[in-house]
């Protein structure tokens, strides 16, 4: 008796493989559904049981976000170094106002 059948597994972030799996070892990583091969970026909706397409602009402006951050840490660091140059040399006699 075969017990194998065809499955799509399902890869993160995105994108599927057809696989042949043992009926028994059917998990969350695979699904029956057929996807659209329209979509560029296929990913599985399991709450609504079909193929959507993967929406990167989550990780987009996560990415923005984490530029912007470093980038006003930087800019902070530089403040930071410079107001205490500025109070070494003070200290030390070689500053004017």
């Amino acid at each position: 008796m075969n017990n194998k059948n065809y499955a799509f597994k399902i890869l993160k972030p995105f994108g599927f493989e057809l696989v042949e799996i043992e009926v028994e070892k059917v998990t969350k990583e695979y699904t029956n559904i057929v996807p659209d091969y329209n979509l560029k970026k296929p990913i599985f909706n399991f709450d609504k049981q079909v193929w959507e397409e993967y929406d990167v602009m989550p990780q987009i402006a996560q990415l923005a976000y984490q530029q912007m951050t470093t980038q006003q840490t930087i800019t902070n660091l530089q403040t930071q170094n410079a107001q205490m140059a500025y109070q070494l040399m003070t200290a030390q006699g070689g500053a004017t106002v």
